[in-house]
């Protein structure tokens, strides 16, 4: 969305054109998709969550968008033929996405164990790490607060976290039945990445200001 002058808001697609984590893999040699509800752009909400329908390259080119952003039903299929992606994002249709009331929670969790366990018996399994997390706290109580507000590395402004998520590392070189008590944030995803691929660079200052 955009914010006019008036304060009123309107959607104007695709509007942007910055670099991303993806221009990073690439630039390494390496490879990525996005795998997405085939209704991406198309009434689904959770294609507010998916670079395709925003950014101005992906949509004038029709060819690089069907290559890098597969449907989410393809993640299984290209893990038992040992085609998956060095970087994998997953992104489900608002029906599977746990939020209520657009389905039920449970479609959501059978969903996301039926891929994880198609990639546990995938040739690739024994070189991956998953890491399931969700986008917000779902509106309900935490008896812990937030961590406190942390200033921009430009010195103006400041950014503030907000209650904890969820978050499982699954791996078979993640050590079994262990918590991590280590303050993650979104961030640290791209932060993990950008470590575990040696990309040579940051996406963004704030990069390095995540743990991993």
């Amino acid at each position: 969305p955009v914010f006019n002058e008036d304060c009123s808001t309107s959607m104007v697609v695709p509007c942007f054109d910055i670099p991303t984590i993806f221009d990073l893999v690439e630039a390494k040699g390496l490879t990525w998709k996005m795998y997405i509800s085939p209704r991406d752009g198309g009434g689904n909400f959770n294609a507010l969550f998916s670079i395709r329908r925003y950014y101005e390259r992906v949509q004038a080119d029709p060819a690089y968008a069907e290559k890098y952003f597969p449907p989410v039903t393809q993640l299984a299929e290209d893990a038992a033929r040992d085609r998956l992606p060095n970087v994998a994002f997953v992104i489900y249709p608002m029906e599977l996405s746990e939020h209520a009331p657009e389905g039920p929670v449970c479609c959501g969790e059978e969903a996301t164990t039926k891929d994880i366990w198609a990639l546990m018996e995938s040739p690739a399994w024994k070189r991956s790490l998953i890491v399931l997390t969700w986008n917000d706290y779902g509106g309900y109580h935490d008896h812990v607060p937030p961590p406190a507000p942390m200033t921009c590395p430009s010195g103006e402004g400041f950014y503030e976290p907000g209650f904890r998520v969820p978050a499982l590392f699954i791996s078979p070189h993640v050590k079994k039945a262990s918590v991590v008590q280590t303050e993650f944030q979104h961030g640290s995803v791209l932060r993990g990445i950008e470590d575990i691929f040696s990309l040579g660079t940051t996406l963004h200052d704030l990069d390095p200001r995540a743990n991993d």
